[in-house]
């Protein structure tokens, strides 16, 4: 999946799980800037997965209205998120 030449994504409101999350973790994405996954169906496993993507272009972060613990800002915390200004939670 390569997917460079994105900058804005947004998945809000669709349904995703985990598994979307670990499909979209394996695109190519080094340019993305902004990304809505709030209103999702994701777990702290979704986080775990999104951090190993290599998003540090990333500035806008929505995560709004997902269900994640601790765990899942553990998770967080292990992303290469460099230049994020905004963050949602």
């Amino acid at each position: 999946c390569n997917l460079k030449n994105l900058e804005f994504l947004n998945l809000h409101g669709n349904k995703l799980t985990e598994n979307a999350i670990y499909k979209l973790s394996k695109c190519y994405m080094n340019n993305l800037e902004n990304l809505d996954i709030s209103n999702n169906i994701l777990k702290d496993k979704g986080l775990y997965y999104l951090s190993k993507c290599d998003l540090k272009k990333l500035v806008y972060l929505n995560l709004s209205n997902i269900w994640i613990t601790s765990e899942g800002i553990k998770n967080l915390n292990e992303c290469k998120f460099n230049n994020i200004k905004i963050l949602i939670l």
